[in-house]
């Protein structure tokens, strides 16, 4: 123990004058000749938020970038809303054309069915909504009859394959541990047990995951409760279907949702202990580890978190995929397509989204842009910062290109580190918890205090010392490297390159929240403008649809009500189902309105992801630059 104790206080000393000390050059070297095919976490992944989103963003991002995983929730719009089977049925056929140009243009629909009808529920009078959503609360628990709630799925899923001429993944759940879930973690197991017995019966081929917890190791009740995961996998470990001939229970992957960890050590440490788990349950270590939601939160637990919309989080994607990579995460889903939260008229609330309320593109939108400018191709790169990722690949015979990401992990995201380090160390969460307050880890994560002061046992103290050992330097890096520029060399072997470009998003540039004031005022304007003409717009869109006046006044009659679900039960089914259909019509129509009013900023020169005026020449295959700290640089290094 002293001679942990001794190299401690020399890693800590190491660590102080590290951060005293002037910051060398970042040196990057990409050897050309290197290459093998892009892993699919480098496809960017999207959450869609909205069950069916609007039309206009998803096609945008479909063209702007190479789509990976785009992950749609069906709980709602399928299951929860659905009057009966059939219409269960039909609603999963009207789903259809989003999912085929999703995959046309090479991405990979993965389906989660988190909720189930009240005509199903086991508390099917339990109508108020989930605190903080309109989620009914008996949508999201057990089924009343499990082989009900299996036949119905089986009905959905024989239609999606049916109408797609394949087979998409199927996650199952979302964040069970939270309030999403209103049952008992048994009563999830069996739900996911029910819908596997579903998706399977109507699809042999088809992928079946779970069970998205909002954290790795969150158990049922949230943060602080003993991890679900490892019970998950060993109830479907015990579990059987033998009407199917299955020993136990598919996990075809592993997943869970990851928010506000830093982007060099959180993503290894989650994958390695997502790997013991698999490992001790009996599932092969190969097991594709998938994060099914993800993004920075430096102010949870506030929704909103101001970094959401500056550059600082196209610094964090960039990092974070180079780091899924290293630690084999296969994909991930990154949340949101469209913000979640909105203020009327505002745009840069600080939401998720890689697009504001009103359609403008922020700066994470051209960080996945960026990455899908390395082509298909990877080529090797190795940064001798952490604190500086880089992925490189070959667009064509022609280019090598490089994105390069300078993140600094926020303090909270670090102590997180501190603490996941800790666990796999071999400390327990209870004990931690009674060994630490907030201000204990915070001096310990940046090496103000030693683990020789913590109260508990030599164990814990052992503990407490190696996640020191990894995040104490890091944390100290990151302190004094934040908000200083970084000076990086590039050294180049394998390609022949005469010329380079540089493409940047930081504060001057890709950066739509560096002109909120102009853009802002410009919205206000334009959305005055589309307010007035909108009544009009939407009577003369439904006459061209063909709906008849009568089901234009009950539309009218619904939308005025102070209760419109009563209003909309009190008419007759026909006048029910005209009214959902000029909702969604009306819905469409406001979409494409907003979003014409985005493109018009978007095409603000200003707000353009381009080169720099100024190409630069490459000398005996070096090229140096400055970049800004949490911002991303594209290299574009051309033989031409």
């Amino acid at each position: 123990m002293k001679r942990l104790r001794s190299g401690l206080a020399a890693l800590m000393l190491l660590a102080g004058l590290v951060a005293s000390g002037p910051i060398a050059a970042v040196q990057i070297e990409v050897d050309a000749q290197r290459s093998s095919p892009m892993p699919a976490v480098m496809r960017p992944g999207i959450f869609t938020f909205k069950p069916e989103p609007p039309a206009e963003a998803l096609q945008d991002w479909l063209d702007q970038v190479r789509p990976g995983v785009v992950e749609v929730d069906i709980g709602g719009p399928v299951f929860q809303q659905a009057s009966d089977a059939a219409d269960a049925v039909r609603r999963a056929r009207a789903l259809l054309p989003m999912l085929r140009r999703i995959r046309a243009a090479g991405g990979a629909p993965v389906l989660a069915i988190t909720r189930l009808p009240l005509w199903l529920s086991s508390r099917p009078n339990a109508t108020d909504a989930v605190a903080g959503d309109v989620v009914p609360k008996g949508s999201v628990v057990a089924p009343r009859d499990g082989g009900a709630w299996s036949d119905l799925v089986t009905a959905v899923v024989a239609e999606l394959k049916q109408g797609l001429g394949g087979s998409p993944d199927y996650k199952i759940g979302w964040e069970p541990d939270q309030s999403a879930w209103q049952g008992s973690e048994a009563d999830f197991f069996n739900f996911y047990r029910d819908t596997v017995r579903g998706v399977r019966r109507a699809d042999a081929q088809a992928r079946v995951g779970g069970p998205s917890v909002s954290a790795l190791y969150n158990g049922k009740g949230g943060e602080g409760a003993p991890p679900m995961i490892p019970r998950f996998l060993r109830y479907c470990a015990d579990t059987p279907l033998p009407d199917l001939g299955l020993k136990r229970l598919p996990v075809d992957f592993l997943i869970w949702h990851q928010f506000g960890t830093d982007a060099v050590l959180a993503w290894d440490l989650a994958a390695r202990q997502a790997r013991a788990w698999l490992r001790d349950a009996g599932y092969p270590e190969r097991t594709e580890l998938f994060i099914g939601e993800w993004s920075s939160w430096s102010a949870w637990p506030q929704p909103q978190s101001p970094e959401h919309d500056q550059p600082a989080l196209a610094a964090y994607i960039v990092a974070s995929l180079a780091a899924m990579d290293t630690a084999g995460i296969g994909r991930a889903a990154f949340t949101s397509l469209t913000e979640q939260r909105e203020v009327e008229g505002q745009p840069f609330i600080g939401s998720f989204g890689v697009y504001t309320n009103q359609f403008v593109r922020k700066p994470a939108f051209w960080a996945f842009n960026a990455v899908s400018r390395l082509g298909g191709a990877r080529v090797a790169a190795r940064s001798s910062d952490p604190l500086v990722a880089v992925i490189a690949g070959r667009p064509s015979a022609g280019e090598v290109a490089l994105v390069v990401a300078a993140s600094s992990p926020q303090p909270k995201a670090l102590q997180r580190s501190f603490v996941a380090k800790a666990l796999a160390a071999g400390a327990g969460f209870d004990e931690l918890r009674r060994a630490l307050d907030g201000r204990q880890l915070e001096r310990l994560t940046f090496g103000e205090a030693s683990p020789d002061e913590v109260r508990g046992n030599e164990a814990l103290r052992q503990a407490l010392g190696k996640a020191a050992a990894e995040v104490v330097p890091l944390a100290r890096r990151s302190a004094a490297q934040r908000g200083r520029s970084h000076s990086v060399v590039i050294e180049l072997s394998g390609f022949d390159g005469s010329s380079a470009e540089l493409w940047r998003i930081d504060s001057r540039h890709a950066n739509a929240f560096s002109l909120r004031e102009r853009i802002t005022g410009h919205l206000q304007q334009r959305l005055a403008q589309e307010k007035q003409s909108l009544p009009q717009g939407l009577l003369r869109r439904f006459e061209e649809r063909g709906y008849r006046g009568d089901q234009i006044e009950a539309f009218k009659q619904v939308m005025n009500s102070r209760d419109r679900e009563r209003a909309l039960a009190g008419r007759a089914p026909q006048d029910r189902t005209a009214v959902r259909a000029l909702a969604d019509e009306s819905q469409a129509f406001i979409s494409e309105r907003l979003w014409a009013v985005g493109q018009e900023i978007n095409a603000w020169p200003e707000l353009g992801f381009k080169a720099d005026e100024r190409a630069l020449r490459l000398r005996d295959r070096r090229l140096e630059f400055e970049m800004e700290d949490d911002s991303v640089v594209l290299v574009r290094i051309m033989n031409r």
